[in-house]
């Protein structure tokens, strides 16, 4: 802010209500610069960090991407198609989720119950865009293409079932769209 904004001392009507002005001016420039770069804070924030991650179902099952479609079984310390990388998209919010066989995990559409599968990745494929919002204690939805107002959903507790996309429900009757996301090293 400018010097004079600080001063104190006694000035003309005229001066004073040019200084009163500048002030204002100065004030209203440093407000829009804040709110102009306060969505950019936050959105490189809430993305989840780069990395190599299993996720893991409510009942105890990882996400593995072994077959052309993905399933979720037991986990295994060992099971490479267990372990997912987390990729930075363009938006610098939702992340590309990549496969051991270098495939990218993609919605393949906008209809309840499509299965979540690997294909090429694609940097500007909104199909292959995942958000992870955070619920607490560990615990994310995981939203396929954010846009279509989805949420990766295990369906039922048993091994072999796809992982679809249904609507998102509240985080407190969900557990099946409820995941644990474990960085691995």
């Amino acid at each position: 802010m400018d010097a004079a904004c600080q001063q104190g001392e006694f000035m003309s009507a005229r001066s004073a209500i040019r200084r009163t002005a500048r002030c204002l001016y100065a004030v209203t420039l440093g407000a829009a610069a804040t709110l102009a770069a306060a969505p950019q804070a936050s959105a490189a924030s809430d993305a989840m960090p780069p990395g190599r991650y299993r996720i893991v179902t409510y009942s105890d099952l990882c996400w593995d991407s072994g077959g052309a479609q993905l399933t979720h079984e037991t986990c295994e310390e060992e099971n490479a198609d267990q372990v997912f990388e987390l990729m930075p998209s363009y938006n610098r919010v939702d992340q590309r989720v990549r496969t051991a066989e270098g495939e990218c995990l993609e919605a393949d559409g906008f209809y309840v119950h499509d299965a979540i599968r690997g294909q090429r990745c694609d940097w500007d494929s909104y199909d292959q865009l995942f958000r992870f919002v955070s619920l607490g204690n560990g615990k994310y939805q995981i939203k396929p293409d954010a846009r279509a107002g989805k949420c990766a959903d295990v369906e039922y507790p048993t091994t072999h079932i796809l992982v679809t996309s249904s609507p998102c429900r509240n985080s407190d009757d969900a557990e099946n769209q409820q995941f644990m996301v474990v960085r691995v090293n």
